[in-house]
């Protein structure tokens, strides 16, 4: 061969390398797959990963897991994780003015077990006792906790789980998966107190069992916690045999210090300082708080903001400039 047909090979040949460099057999790849299940399998089966006292296995939510744990060089833990373990219980909540729960003390507590649930559709709770919040969530006229239930039972990131035998939509989930802990805690609450979250599809609809009558919701829109807002909001629309209700529920969860500032200004001033007291009430009892509210807006309402956040995020695709979300999440 002369020089120049050397050359054009060795270029050809590297040049070829590159484009296929990144390229994997079909059966390589396969393979690779088959080995990460395996190696999954037998995370969940280790007995050392197995905690006895909640009675749950490791799980490998993702086949790359024993890849990414791979990666782990260092493991940071503080003292507030190390000492409470992170467990969350629904423990206490004040409802338009009127604290339930065992932080309160309008309300004698009950030994464990002796604690029953006297209404129908609900469940009884480990660390809630007030039968009085029983008793109004399945009042035809209590609004306020109705609300305050949705917003329990909507506002989240979870997923159910079914682990027992029986219809989801009867029983309800046995657990929830969530990014924290808090949340699955809220969404427990209000399976217990009859509101029921069961499933959820590919087109934004949520399904619940409310006090045994079927209802389904569909999730407009969220706009995720952020330093800046310090909770987090949903649009909800009800849906009744194919039909959309007229008016749309946003539902919020945040910061107490946050979300009070928000009122409308005719709130009934009363509640508002039973609220506070009862809030902190909680705080003083060592309990984690944060604040539920709702407003009801129409699709009008709701259009006009949704275009403007949708032309908000298409502009943020050519201009990077985050403070355009954050001005519009701020109106809800």
């Amino acid at each position: 061969l002369t020089d120049g047909n050397s050359y054009t090979g060795l270029v050809t040949f590297f040049s070829y390398v590159l484009l296929i460099h990144s390229m994997v057999p079909l059966a390589a790849y396969v393979s690779v797959e088959l080995a990460r299940l395996m190696q999954g399998r037998i995370l969940s089966s280790d007995l050392e990963m197995y905690d006895e006292v909640t009675d749950t296995p490791a799980q490998a939510r993702t086949t790359s897991l024993m890849e990414e744990l791979g990666m782990v060089q260092y493991l940071l833990s503080d003292k507030t994780g190390t000492l409470t373990q992170n467990i969350m219980e629904f423990t206490a909540c004040s409802v338009d003015g009127v604290p339930y729960g065992l932080a309160t003390e309008a309300q004698p507590v009950k030994p464990t077990a002796q604690r029953s649930n006297p209404c129908a559709h609900a469940r009884p709770m480990a660390c809630f006792a007030d039968e009085r919040m029983y008793r109004v969530a399945h009042a035809p006229h209590s609004d306020a906790v109705e609300h305050f239930l949705l917003g329990l039972a909507l506002c989240h990131h979870v997923h159910p789980v079914k682990n027992t035998p029986g219809d989801i939509r009867e029983t309800g989930a046995d657990d929830f998966n969530a990014q924290s802990p808090d949340e699955a805690a809220l969404v427990k609450a209000a399976r217990d107190l009859g509101y029921s979250f069961y499933a959820s599809d590919n087109q934004n609809h949520m399904f619940l069992n409310i006090l045994g009558k079927e209802r389904t919701f569909k999730l407009l829109e969220t706009i995720e916690f952020s330093s800046d807002r310090k909770r987090m909001t949903v649009f909800v629309q009800e849906v009744t045999e194919g039909r959309f209700a007229p008016e749309i529920l946003v539902l919020s969860k945040g910061a107490d210090d946050i979300m009070l500032e928000l009122l409308d200004p005719a709130t009934n001033k009363e509640k508002l300082t039973l609220t506070k007291t009862h809030l902190d009430m909680f705080a003083r009892k060592g309990l984690r708080t944060l604040v539920l509210g709702g407003r009801i807006i129409s699709e009008i309402t709701f259009n006009d903001w949704k275009h403007r956040w949708l032309q908000a995020e298409l502009d943020n695709v050519a201009d990077p400039n985050p403070d355009r979300l954050v001005n519009l999440a701020m109106e809800m």
